[in-house]
């Protein structure tokens, strides 16, 4: 009798010391940096489009769109660039933007009248005034006269680059971190 209570006790040990054992190589392994496989990646990003960069590989009326970034000859070491890579305008229908980044692109402005300032967005998106309140921030910025907000064509961007190649075979849109890897290449 004792010893089947021991057992019994044994075996609950052994087993709890299985899962835990198979938590912790589960947790190790998605903590480390292991390439995930794109369908997987896929398959998380319709889960969570928010994290995603999927807007960047869409085509725009160029008519109803910000303008192009590639079209201008911003002033070489007078210049200060903030980039815009969540497809939070996409999905909003319009251009957006957060207090944060608003003031980020103001502080620049005013400390550095004499630089222009442009607010690149990766993602779609048009003017719409509908007096929301990041609407009332970009009416705002564009008060001051250093400051420019354009779209950026990803392919255009990365034309003739060293990472045209990560770019047209979808790299980025397949990483764990894509808006953050996006934002470090434009850097």
């Amino acid at each position: 009798m004792v010893f089947s209570r021991n057992f019994r006790l044994s075996r609950k040990k052994q087993l709890f010391s299985a899962v835990l054992i198979t938590c912790l190589i589960t947790i190790l392994f998605l903590t480390i940096s292991i390439p995930v496989p794109g369908v997987v990646m896929n398959l998380y990003y319709w889960v969570k489009p928010d994290k995603g960069v999927s807007c960047h590989y869409i085509k725009t009326d160029r008519a109803n769109s910000l303008k192009d970034i590639s079209d201008t000859y911003p002033k070489e070491g007078r210049s200060i660039f903030f980039h815009e890579t969540s497809c939070n305008s996409f999905r909003n229908g319009k251009i957006t933007i957060t207090a944060r980044q608003a003031c980020a692109v103001e502080s620049a402005a005013r400390m550095n009248p004499d630089y222009d300032v442009y607010l690149l967005y990766a993602s779609p998106g048009t003017y719409k005034m509908e007096d929301t309140e990041s609407d009332r921030f970009l009416m705002e910025l564009l008060k001051y006269r250093n400051v420019r907000i354009y779209h950026i064509d990803m392919d255009r961007y990365f034309m003739n680059t060293p990472v045209e190649s990560l770019w047209k075979q979808q790299q980025m849109k397949q990483s764990r971190f894509a808006q953050s890897h996006t934002s470090d290449v434009l850097r």
